[in-house]
């Protein structure tokens, strides 16, 4: 094998790996929704059902559609107060090691 040859498979190694951390990012973001629709409160169940994982620039994201979403997660006399925040600030120390460990290398 060649230098040429041998970078190339490099290039594509780090490719999969890249495509790998995404997912595994994708798949950390399910379990944070997850855990964000337990702490949502619940009237009619709009807010919690309307939480998702979207795409984000390499990853993803959590994002809690419903009109209202931001008053509720933002007032402190809301039972739901920081919802979604509550699970980020409880997760952010390990969140490279979740997602670590969900690679495959």
């Amino acid at each position: 094998m060649n230098f040429a040859d041998f970078t190339a498979k490099l290039e594509n190694v780090s490719d999969d790996i890249a495509e790998d951390v995404i997912e595994a990012t994708r798949e950390v973001a399910a379990e944070m929704l997850a855990a964000a629709q337990e702490r949502a409160p619940v009237v009619s169940g709009e807010l919690r059902d309307s939480g998702r994982v979207v795409d984000a620039q390499d990853g993803a994201q959590v994002e809690f559609t419903a009109e209202y979403a931001a008053e509720v997660h933002e007032n402190p006399e809301s039972e739901g107060f920081r919802f979604l925040e509550s699970v980020i600030d409880e997760r952010s120390g390990a969140l490279p090691d979740d997602i670590a460990a969900k690679v495959d290398l």
